[in-house]
């Protein structure tokens, strides 16, 4: 029988306490875990069925004590998700389409954020401080049969033209975009179809939105309204007082709870509106 000497009982019972006082040292001088799940936006389909929202599922435990000191410290994060989904505001059924881990962006960044939908599509940004600490902004098509999240490269198809990207819209179920852009001082409104083809559509600082497949906008040197095909960039101008955009007022909507923790329903019933809280909470999608 191999004789052990108290030595080795010694670093025998040392190394398996080694991890646990690994566990111990990383989790020490961290409080209580705080939960910061939260709904970022949320946008109602036109089949009126379909809440379609943006989700940041966070869980972290703030530093305290030494690691606190002396600016408040870095807290240690145990959930740092994104998601993409959408619930039945008739039966409440919830459908994760996307739940990625956060790996581009500095802990507690990179939210996305649900811009518009139509048809099978959404139009989703994503916005925070990079690792390196850098502003950063990103586009996302969202397919919301299949769950397929592409990117959408607008700021660099826009720098290549000697454009600044400014805001996005979506116009129709085809996934045609307009671009409200910068060059220099003036104000430029750029299409871009789903394959990826840009048309420069006009140059003005009043623009007023997208109706019946055309931009609606100002033409200040011809004193005059004017329409414009987005998709033919065919422009027709109209001298009138009354030239305004149609307009349809939306009677239900979806939008995230003051909190952002829940997500609500809103209907306009005879000029007001009521308010069904939908039966999801933030944290109940972990």
């Amino acid at each position: 029988t191999r004789q052990v000497s108290k030595s080795q009982v010694g670093f025998g019972r040392y190394f398996r306490l080694l991890p646990l006082v690994m566990l111990v040292g990383c989790n020490w001088g961290y409080g209580a875990f705080i939960d910061r799940a939260t709904f970022g936006s949320a946008v109602l389909h036109e089949d009126g069925t379909r809440c379609v929202f943006a989700l940041h599922d966070v869980v972290y435990r703030p530093a305290e004590g030494i690691r606190a000191f002396p600016d408040g410290g870095v807290p240690r994060y145990t959930v740092d998700r994104h998601k993409l989904g959408f619930v039945d505001v008739n039966t409440g059924k919830v459908t994760v389409l996307v739940d990625r881990k956060n790996r581009r962006w500095l802990q507690g960044h990179g939210s996305f954020h649900v811009t518009a939908v139509k048809g099978r599509s959404a139009l989703v940004r994503q916005s925070g401080q990079r690792l390196d600490y850098e502003p950063d902004r990103l586009w996302w098509r969202l397919d919301l049969n299949s769950g397929a999240l592409a990117k959408l490269p607008l700021e660099e198809e826009l720098a290549a033209n000697g454009r600044i990207l400014s805001r996005v819209e979506l116009a129709d179920a085809d996934f045609t975009l307009i671009l409200i852009t910068k060059k220099d001082d003036a104000q430029e409104i750029w299409s871009r179809t789903a394959d990826g083809a840009l048309r420069r559509l006009a140059v003005t600082d009043h623009y007023y939105g997208t109706a019946e497949g055309q931009i609606w906008w100002y033409d200040v040197p011809a004193q005059a309204g004017a329409r414009t095909d987005y998709l033919s960039g065919e422009t027709v101008r109209e001298r009138r007082a009354n030239f305004r955009i149609p307009s349809k007022d939306s009677q239900i909507r979806c939008k995230a709870s003051f909190d952002n923790r829940a997500l609500i329903l809103e209907q306009q019933l005879g000029g007001s509106w009521s308010e069904r809280t939908l039966p999801v909470q933030a944290d109940m999608l972990r």
